[in-house]
């Protein structure tokens, strides 16, 4: 995969998240949309070794200091 596809996969993630804001509450939309790019990360970390998590996580509209798969225990 190309930078151009992880912005592509992002920019995805960022919209569908103010989709769901005009029908969930933040809970709802901030717990299934987590999991969603927790997953990813994973992913697309084993495909690339080089991929910037804290990086994608900005671009998906997440804040990667306060979500808590950043820091796995």
């Amino acid at each position: 995969m190309t930078k151009k596809d992880y912005v592509l996969i992002a920019r995805a993630i960022n919209f569908t998240r103010f989709e769901l804001r005009q029908h969930l509450s933040n809970k709802e939309m901030g717990a299934g949309v987590d999991r969603v790019v927790e997953e990813l990360v994973k992913e697309l970390q084993n495909e690339n070794p080089r991929f910037n998590r804290s990086k994608f996580i900005e671009a998906c509209g997440l804040n990667p200091v306060e979500d808590e798969f950043m820091n796995p225990e």
